[in-house]
C-alpha cells in the first residue's frame, strides 16, 4: 500500500507507491498538507495499478493529474493539452508585455500551433525535441538565423513555464541548438534626398506623412503608428511623447516640410492617431506595405510573393538593403551633414541607453530646432 514520508529538511510529503512497471519509487507530492498528500499518493498507486494491467486510458491518466492539481494548488489544472497551456501562458504573460511584444507572441504561439496542428490538442510532454527542430528548419526556410533565434527564445517559455508548473519533467528545448548567424548580411543603407523624393508620389494621406515623419523625426516605426494628436503641439512646433522600446521621453522640433502635412491633416480628436489609416494594421503588415511601395519607385528589388515563389508560407523573404528604419538612419546622417552635435542628434533620436537619453535631457528645444530646420526639404520642387 502507498505510504507518504517526510524527508529531513523538507516540508512537503513525498509518496512511496509501486509504479507501473512495478517499482518501488519516491516522489515528492507537492504538499505540505497530510491529508493532501496521502491522497495524492493512493492516486498515483491506483494510476499505477492499471498501467500494469494495461487498464490506464488516457483520459483516465489526465484525470488523475487533474484531480492531484487540484488537491494540491486548490485550483484547476491550468492546462491539459498544448493549444490550452498555450493560451493559459499567453494570459500571464499579456500584463507584462507591451502591446506591441503581446501582438508579436500571439502571432509565434499561433504560427507554432498551426505547425503542430492535431498534436496541439495532446500532452505537453507528447512534443518531442524532433518537433522543434522541424519547427526551427520551418522558420529558418522563411526568416533570418537570428529572427529564429529570437522566435525559439520566446517559445522556450512557454515548456520553461510548464515544467515550474510540474505538468513536464524536461525542456524540450534544452536539446535544440540555435542556428547560426548568417556570415554575409545585407547591409542596411540610408535614404538620400533624392530617393526619398522619388519615393513620395508613391506615398498618399497618411502613408506621406509617416514618412516624413519618419525622416525628420529619427522615430521608430512602431513609435510613429502609435502618435496622438495630443501628443502634437502645433503651436509650440513640436512633438512630446514617450517611446516604446526604452520610455524616453522625447521632445522633437517639427522640421517645416512635416509641419505643412501636419497643419493640412490637424483633426478635432486630440485622442485620434495622427496617421489614421493604419489603425487596426499590424507593425509587419505596415513595413511590409512599405516595401511594395520601395519596389514601385524602383528602390529595391521585388520581394516574391508566395505565389510567384511556388513555397506558400515557406518561402524566405529577400532582405533589401532600404527599409522604414532606413530612414532612422537617413536622419542621423542629415542632422551629421547639417552639423548636428552627436549630442543634439541622439536627444532627438532617442537613444537606446537609458544612461545617455538622461546625459542629453539638458539640451534645449531651440538649439534642436536650429540643427533640424538646417534640414533639407525632400518635399520641395
Amino acid at each position: 500500500m502507498a505510504s507518504i514520508h517526510r524527508r529531513k529538511g523538507t516540508k512537503k510529503w513525498h509518496a512511496a507507491f509501486y509504479d507501473a512497471e512495478g517499482r518501488r519509487c519516491m516522489r515528492s507530492t507537492g504538499t505540505s498538507k497530510r491529508g493532501d498528500a496521502m491522497s495524492i499518493a493512493l492516486d498515483w498507486e491506483e494510476a499505477a495499478r492499471r498501467g500494469r494491467e494495461g487498464r490506464l486510458t488516457v483520459d483516465q491518466a489526465r484525470k488523475v493529474i487533474a484531480d492531484i492539481y487540484a488537491r494540491a494548488n486548490r485550483d484547476k489544472l491550468p492546462a491539459g493539452t498544448v493549444r490550452e497551456y498555450v493560451k493559459h501562458w499567453m494570459q500571464m504573460k499579456e500584463a507584462g508585455l507591451a502591446d506591441s511584444s503581446f501582438t508579436e507572441y500571439k502571432r509565434l504561439t499561433a504560427d507554432l500551433i498551426d505547425f503542430l496542428g492535431k498534436r496541439a490538442d495532446g500532452p505537453l510532454d507528447a512534443i518531442t525535441s524532433k518537433d522543434i527542430v522541424k519547427y526551427r528548419a520551418r522558420l529558418l526556410a522563411r526568416v533570418s538565423p537570428a529572427t529564429v533565434n529570437k522566435s525559439l527564445k520566446a517559445l522556450r517559455g512557454i515548456w520553461t513555464q510548464a515544467r515550474k508548473d510540474e505538468l513536464i519533467t524536461r525542456n524540450v528545448f534544452d536539446s535544440v541548438s540555435y542556428v547560426k548567424a548568417e556570415q554575409k548580411k545585407t547591409r542596411r543603407k540610408n535614404f538620400t534626398g533624392e530617393q526619398v523624393k522619388a519615393l513620395l508620389p508613391y506615398c498618399k494621406d497618411s502613408w506621406r506623412g509617416l514618412v516624413l515623419a519618419g525622416l525628420y523625426t529619427g522615430q521608430r516605426l512602431s513609435d510613429l503608428l502609435a502618435l496622438t494628436w495630443e501628443e502634437i503641439d502645433l503651436a509650440g512646433a513640436k512633438i512630446q511623447f514617450t517611446t516604446q522600446k526604452t520610455g524616453a521621453e522625447l521632445e522633437i522640433p517639427i522640421h517645416p516640410a512635416l509641419m505643412k502635412w501636419l497643419m493640412d491633416n490637424a483633426g478635432d480628436d486630440p485622442a485620434a492617431l495622427v496617421f489614421p489609416d493604419f489603425a487596426g494594421i499590424s507593425q509587419n503588415t505596415v513595413s511590409r506595405q512599405f516595401m511594395k511601395k520601395l519596389h514601385n519607385a524602383g528602390l529595391i528589388k521585388a520581394e516574391p510573393s508566395h505565389k510567384s515563389a511556388n513555397k506558400g508560407r515557406d518561402s524566405k523573404r529577400t532582405l533589401n538593403e532600404l527599409s522604414f528604419h532606413s530612414l532612422r538612419h537617413a536622419y542621423v546622417t542629415m542632422m551629421k551633414e547639417a552639423g548636428a552635435t552627436d549630442g543634439i542628434t541622439k536627444s532627438i533620436v532617442g537613444h537606446q541607453s537609458d544612461a545617455v537619453n538622461r546625459l542629453y535631457t539638458h539640451i534645449g528645444i531651440d538649439a534642436m530646432r536650429e540643427a533640424v530646420n538646417r534640414l533639407p526639404d525632400v518635399t520641395a520642387g
